[in-house]
Parts: C-alpha cells; sequence; structure tokens
C-alpha cells in the first residue's frame, strides 16, 4: 500500500529488492571467506603479534629504557610486568563455537524472512506496510555481518570495534563514507598548537535515567512487534500462506525502526565533548550546553572496585574520573579513555599549580603541554585519596573541634 501509493511498479520493485539483497549478502559472505572467524588459539596469538607486535618484546624493551634512563626497576616489578604481558598474550582464546556458528545463524534468518517477504508479498502490498519488510533482511544481514567482524577481532584479541581490522580495504571505505552520512556534525576544530591537534578526540556518550526509561520502552514494545511480525512470517508454508494476519504485524513493524531510530538520536545528542579551554555538553531534548573548566566545582580519581587501593599497584582500566560542574550536574569517565586528555591536562593543572589554566596565556598552554603527558600520573598522586585517610583526616578535625569547645 505504501509502495503502491507513490505509484510504483510493484513487480519490479519485487524483484530489485530481491536481486539487491542477494548482491548484499554475498558482498558480507565473500568476506567471511576472505577473512573466516574460526581459529586456534596459537595461530590467533601469532596473528596478534604479526600485526601489534609482541607484548613481551615490548615489555622488555620498556623495561631497558627505564634501566638506561637510570630508573631501573626492582627484580620484583621486571618479572611482575613479564608476567602482565604474558598474561595478555595468553588471554587470547581463539574463536568459540558460539563465535563461528551464531552470526552464520543469523544469515540463515535473514534468508528465511527473505523467502517469506518474496511469498507475502502482494499480501503486505494490499493489507500491510511494504517497507519495514524489505528492510528487515537487510538489517538482519548487516547485524549477522557486524557480529563476525567483532568476533573475528575478539578471537584475535584485537579492539572488537576497530574496524580496520578483519575486512578488505574496500569495505573499510565504503563503511567510512557511509558512517559520515549518519556521523553528528561536530562544532569547526581550530588548530592553535601542538596539544591541540594531537588531543583531538570524539565526544562521549553519556547515558542517564532519561536513557534508561527510554530504553525500558523500546526493547519491550519493540520486541513484542518483531516476535509478532516473525510469528506471522513462519506460517509461511513453500508457496503458500496458511492465514492472513499479515497485515498488522507488517504495519506494526514500523515501532522497531522508531524505536531504534529514537534511541540512536538520543545517544548521539548526549554527550560531552572536551576541548582545551571548554567542554561541550549534548543534552537530549535541550540544547547543547558549554561549561569553562573552571565551572568545574570539584573532581577526582577513584578505583571502581574499592576506595582502599593503591594506585601503583593496580589495573589502569579500573580506575574512575568524576567532574561535577557548577551546576550540579556531574558525570563519571574512564581515567584511560584517550577522549578525556584535555580534562585531565586541565585538572593535573589545577591540582599542581591551584588554578585553572588560562589558554590565552602562552605560559599556561605551556605547562599544559607538559600536563598532556604527566597528567594522569599528577591526578593519580594528588587526585586521589584512599578512604583510611580520609577517614583519619575527618577524626582529626572532630578530635580539634572538641578540643577547642
Amino acid at each position: 500500500m505504501d509502495l503502491a501509493a507513490l505509484g510504483l511498479p510493484m513487480e519490479q520493485v519485487r524483484n530489485v529488492w530481491l536481486v539487491a539483497f542477494f548482491i548484499y549478502l554475498a558482498c558480507c559472505l565473500l568476506v567471511e571467506v576472505a577473512y573466516p572467524t574460526i581459529i586456534d588459539a596459537e595461530r590467533a596469538r601469532k596473528v596478534y603479534i604479526s600485526v601489534m607486535g609482541s607484548p613481551i618484546e615490548e615489555a622488555k624493551k620498556k623495561i631497558e629504557e627505564r634501566a638506561e634512563a637510570g630508573n631501573p626497576l626492582t627484580p620484583e616489578q621486571e618479572e611482575k610486568v613479564i608476567r602482565k604481558a604474558e598474561a595478555q598474550l595468553e588471554s587470547i582464546k581463539g574463536s568459540s563455537v558460539t563465535m563461528d556458528l551464531g552470526h552464520f545463524l543469523l544469515y540463515a534468518a535473514a534468508c528465511f524472512i527473505t523467502y517469506a517477504t518474496f511469498v507475502l508479498y502482494w499480501t503486505m502490498v494490499y493489507e500491510g506496510n511494504l517497507i519495514p519488510a524489505l528492510l528487515l533482511p537487510f538489517v538482519v544481514t548487516c547485524w549477522a555481518a557486524g557480529w563476525g567482524r567483532r568476533g573475528w577481532r575478539e578471537a584475535r584479541g584485537f579492539d572488537p570495534w576497530d574496524r580496520h581490522l578483519g575486512m578488505p580495504a574496500i569495505y573499510i571505505n565504503t563503511l567510512e563514507k557511509l558512517s559520515n552520512l549518519f556521523r553528528r556534525v561536530m562544532p569547526r576544530r581550530v588548530k592553535l598548537q601542538r596539544i591541540e591537534d594531537t588531543s583531538l578526540r570524539q565526544p562521549i556518550t553519556s547515558f542517564g535515567t532519561g536513557h534508561m526509561i527510554l530504553f525500558a520502552v523500546a526493547i519491550p514494545a519493540s520486541g513484542f512487534c518483531l516476535i509478532l511480525y516473525l510469528n506471522s512470517l513462519l506460517k509461511v508454508n513453500m508457496h503458500t500462506y496458511t492465514t492472513s494476519d499479515i497485515g498488522l504485524p507488517s504495519i506494526l513493524m514500523w515501532v522497531p525502526y522508531v524505536m531504534a531510530a529514537l534511541c540512536l538520536w538520543s545517544m548521539v545528542s548526549t554527550y560531552y565533548w572536551f576541548t582545551l579551554g571548554r567542554v561541550k555538553r549534548g543534552r537530549f531534548l535541550l540544547p547543547a550546553k558549554v561549561y569553562k573548566y573552571s565551572d568545574i566545582e570539584r573532581f577526582k580519581v577513584y578505583p571502581w572496585y574499592g576506595e582502599d587501593t593503591n594506585p601503583q599497584e593496580d589495573m589502569p582500566s579500573g580506575w574512575q574520573f568524576v567532574v561535577t560542574f557548577s551546576d550540579d550536574s556531574y558525570e563519571t569517565f574512564g581515567f584511560f579513555d584517550s577522549s578525556i586528555d584535555h580534562l585531565i591536562a586541565n585538572a593535573a593543572f589545577k591540582l599542581e599549580q591551584g588554578r585553572w589554566a588560562d589558554v590565552e596565556s602562552p605560559a599556561d598552554r605551556e605547562l599544559l603541554e607538559k600536563y598532556f603527558v604527566e597528567g594522569r600520573a599528577t591526578c593519580l598522586t594528588l587526585g586521589y585519596k584512599p578512604t583510611n585517610e580520609l577517614t583519619e583526616k575527618e577524626a582529626a578535625r572532630i578530635a580539634s573541634f572538641r578540643t577547642v569547645n
């Protein structure tokens, strides 16, 4: 009904859609053949070393560099560094049955949905809505292809979101051009000094209560409509259809698309973006807000796995950086996320200098250059106070108060 109202030749639309789907499916399966997910642990570690280098050799190199710089590690520290590098290699387990076969089942599901849609095509033309039905096989195939590529990277120890690995260059370039069409348009970046050039990062998506409410509504509503539609498709028996209840389910299939678009829009419009002298905060359904770093009332560094922690002893990925602004809004970021390099540099400047940096001052900008390298170490040593230390200070303050009074 929806496409027919546009005056399109419906028979030709069905043929073009079917041919386009199989071309897209063939392109995805071609990557599966050229870059198969199946790999054992030993081979996966060799692939990782060939691409990223040996973490053990890298650890030994750093130990030698520290020794040459006059700051050698103790034998115990050297052993710990080597063990950590070995553990990184041992964590590469290769592929699993779930990884190998799961996405192929999705490919099979996409083929079945295509077949069922082809059989029910004219029923949906006259009784339902055709556009969601024609899009669904492409969506499922895209999901299967993405799952397969993430599995390929995970099996070999790579970053699962690094699209430059596990696909031909022509695919990578095409995906980047397509993603640019949907990528949020960022404010124009002014290049001032090297710290501004080398530390440009993408915004950090922020999740709040509004997102949780939206997802809590979107997931069950979309899931119900999708199950209703797939249940109707399962009634296809070779070239016949047992009942004619595909009309309403095909119309309700708009719900998952609308909900997915709304969730995606809420995610890309709610973010924090750190630059040299400003923090931009995107807000869902509200205009973006811009802060100066001087608008930060307080911040601290802490490990999520416990307050009584030695900063020199634990894994860096477990540390958090929490910031509270003057309007009482606050956010917690991963301490070692490169997207908060500007925040870390300004916070380290504040901790050591006792004031916020003036980005218009050449002297302050030169100091910030240093904190882009040493900022995290400064924040760990000056911006983190273990619970026991805070407790001791609080007890001393109470004791002094009682003595005076």
